[in-house]
């Protein structure tokens, strides 16, 4: 009815609509729920072009983070989670000295016993040397008295007619010497006793020394082979794994901001590692003191946002234009807009052109922007800027099209990144009449990033960025009218590949990232990167939608949508409200 095209072409209208997307994914991370709202005034003032006003409430929520989704957060949670794992293993610094200060002390209390001994020896070396002394002052005596009695004897026997008081006293000096013989001759025995049991004592003694000495060594031997550990290693902290301008950087920093960065037990002697040890614990506290102080809450909490976006505009014939804002009220808003223009260049054949800046609505850090609460650091609210060339044929039956496009992704606190896409499909009409369509064909779209921005810490979009994506997808589209009611279904299963490489926890933190590369490569922090990833596999897209005509002025539309590739999936649902005023 061309009285009725003419009259919905030229008439005001207004819109309601609501809207449910939910896409499945990490929660507090990846997960995203957004319910939207539209409400629209669009009319043909000047007999020309449309002109459109729409304003949208918006509402996000992704979820709940974890303790595990919390480290991989914002400025904070993996620097956090790695100075925490700092303190922890510094904290066994401390019972490893400890293990070596038994060693030491092991060393002193045989170094004790030795010198004892040695004393010992000294006092027995002293006792044998006065016993033989005295020994031999023992056998002059015998010798002595036994020349006395040799000489009494010869004196009684070469007598010469001696008188009787001459020979008793003769006989008496015999006797005498006899006694002192034998007195003296007890003195040497005594001696001789006194001289074995010092010799005894003597043996004894050395065999406490040499037992002592032994011990002595086997100690200072344990002893030098505990000083020689590496006690941050053993905690887990492996600073000689770093390159070389990683331990000057490490050395440098500790010697700055704690005068030393020699974490060495190596000493000479005790009394020179009980001063070194001292000195490591002191350098381990202060470090430890410090890394603690770098230990915050990880972001907790509902990840919800909410706001008011607004959209300008205009079309004509092949030429559209729009205007517009993501919603005030998210922590990143951004002018967003396009222009497009698509000639008919040939018959059946046109050329489109389009420059544009959008929302990158993959996650709420990429859509709204987020607030990491233990900084106050806002980042994200991601916008794709960038231009397509395309080119279509359609005549009706069969069409074929393909597109180039340059994309620059830009947010707040995000790093910069740059997309090159291209799309190339063809497609025929089995079934083209006024009231159905049926419509199959293939679709093949290739995407590819210079960096992975994909994840949520600190300069990262939280959108997905592959090095390498392809999509070989074969669309079949179904729609029928009848009466009031027009329906379509759609089914797209395919294939898709993608890979991303390694990524930076934080790509526009240099000196965070720098220490995070180390306490990675010291074996403190689990990781400093992201790890690369592919996958491929079957894909789906299904959709339905259902619009009825319940009366001349007013529509009502509905449509479902899913989409899933992997651990990827999305669910959609929308219903709007059309009403036709008078012209």
């Amino acid at each position: 009815d061309l009285q009725g095209d003419l009259r919905r072409a030229l008439s005001p209208k207004g819109q309601g609509g609501l809207s449910l997307r939910f896409r499945d994914g990490e929660s507090g991370l990846s997960e995203l729920t957004e319910v939207r709202g539209d409400i629209g005034l669009s009319g043909v003032p000047f007999g020309g072009g449309r002109f459109t006003a729409t304003a949208s409430p918006v509402y996000l929520n992704a979820g709940t983070l974890s303790e595990d989704g919390g480290r991989r957060f914002g400025s904070t949670g993996a620097t956090s989670a790695a100075a925490e794992a700092v303190v922890e293993q510094l904290s066994g610094v401390g019972d490893l000295i400890d293990e070596i200060d038994e060693f030491a002390d092991q060393v002193d209390a045989t170094q004790g016993a030795f010198d004892t001994a040695e004393t010992q020896v000294d006092a027995a070396e002293t006792s044998f040397d006065a016993a033989q002394s005295q020994l031999s002052d023992a056998q002059d005596a015998v010798q002595q008295r036994r020349d006395q009695l040799t000489q009494a004897r010869d004196d009684l026997r070469n007598a010469n007619n001696p008188t009787e008081d001459q020979l008793a006293a003769l006989q008496q000096a015999v006797e005498i010497s006899e006694a002192q013989l034998s007195t003296a001759e007890d003195a040497l025995s005594q001696s001789q006793g006194e001289l074995n049991d010092a010799q005894q004592t003597l043996t004894q003694r050395e065999n406490q020394r040499e037992q002592a000495a032994s011990q002595l060594s086997d100690a200072s031997e344990v002893f030098e082979q505990n000083v020689t550990r590496n006690v941050l290693f053993e905690s887990g902290i492996d600073l000689d794994a770093l390159n070389a301008d990683q331990r000057q950087f490490v050395n440098e920093y500790l010697e700055r901001e704690f005068g030393s960065s020699d974490f060495s037990l190596e000493a000479d002697s005790v009394a020179d590692y009980r001063a070194r040890s001292a000195a490591v614990r002191q350098l381990v506290n202060n470090v430890a003191a410090r890394a603690g102080a770098y230990q915050r809450a990880a972001a907790s909490g509902n990840q919800t946002d909410s706001g008011l976006a607004v959209a300008f505009g205009y079309r004509e014939g092949s030429f559209g234009a729009d205007i517009g804002s993501t919603p005030y009220g998210f922590e990143v808003t951004n002018l967003v807009g396009g222009v497009t223009w698509a000639p008919e260049v040939a018959p059946n054949t046109r050329f489109r052109v389009t420059a544009q800046r959008r929302a990158v609505k993959d996650s709420l850090l990429s859509y709204a922007g987020v607030e990491d609460p233990a900084t106050g650091d806002r980042w994200g609210g991601v916008t794709r800027t960038g231009a397509e060339l395309g080119l279509a044929f359609d005549n009706g039956e069969v069409g074929t099209y393909g597109d180039l496009g340059f994309y620059s992704y830009q947010g707040h606190n995000v790093d910069d990144n740059q997309e090159a896409v291209f799309n190339l499909g063809a497609y025929v009409k089995p079934i083209n009449e006024r009231w159905r369509e049926l419509q199959t064909g293939v679709h093949l779209n290739y995407r590819s990033f210079d960096e992975n921005r994909g994840q949520f810490t600190y300069g990262h979009g939280g959108y997905f960025s592959p090095q390498d994506y392809v999509s070989l997808a074969f669309p079949i589209t179904y729609q029928e009218s009848y009466n009031k009611v027009t329906w379509n279904a759609r089914v797209s299963p395919g294939f898709q590949s993608y890979s991303v490489e390694e990524a930076a926890y934080f790509p526009t933190l240099g000196g965070q990232q720098q220490w995070l590369d180390i306490l990675a490569d010291a074996g403190v922090a689990p990781a400093s990167y992201y790890e690369a990833e592919s996958e491929s596999g079957f894909g789906l897209n299904l959709g339905a939608g259902l619009d009825y005509q319940l009366s001349p002025a007013f529509s009502l539309g509905t449509s479902l949508g899913y989409d899933t590739f992997g651990d990827y999936s999305e669910t959609s649902a929308m219903i709007n409200l059309l009403y036709t005023m008078e012209p």
